[in-house]
């Protein structure tokens, strides 16, 4: 898991000193996932080139478009999902598509399995959604007819949320 700094401690389950700070951010998709694909073939669309280039960027400059982007392709759901939540953790407003909630969007639609197989994921986004719910204007960017609602419903009726 990617944490809010970019950063996970090895080692100290075996009671090794916390030296073995790795710095996760700096890596890219690639690393993370130990698996380097060749480009596109000619004629791939954009968003194929899109998802091999961001594949390539460290994890910590992926911004919410990105981010978007990639979870709507299903890639690296594990490491996408832990930094897309960092930034919703700091504003569940984080846009993606050029729209408040964008990023909210693109990470509840992701299948429901995803969210039965990792229970830290879904305490993170179960947070994310309470400090929604606590903002003061909500309604100016998030009108109740907006998508995210429709998916947080769904979420909710799955017993994930």
């Amino acid at each position: 898991m990617i944490g809010p700094a970019g950063t996970v401690e090895e080692g100290l389950q075996n009671g090794e000193d916390s030296m073995n700070t790795i710095d996760l951010g700096s890596l890219t998709l690639e690393d993370l996932d130990g698996e380097t694909r060749p480009e596109p073939p000619a004629g791939a669309s954009r968003e194929q080139q899109a998802v091999h280039t961001l594949r390539q960027t460290p994890i910590r400059a992926l911004g919410a478009e990105e981010l978007s982007v990639l979870l709507r392709q299903r890639e690296s759901l594990e490491s996408v999902v832990s930094w897309a939540l960092t930034l919703l953790e700091q504003d569940p407003l984080t846009a993606g598509d050029f729209l408040p909630g964008g990023l909210l969007v693109a990470l509840t639609d992701i299948p429901l399995e995803f969210w039965y197989g990792n229970a830290n994921s879904t305490a993170r986004l179960r947070i994310v959604t309470e400090n929604l719910s606590a903002q003061d204007d909500l309604a100016t960017y998030l009108p109740a007819d907006h998508e995210v609602w429709r998916q947080l419903e769904a979420l909710r009726k799955a017993e994930i949320l």
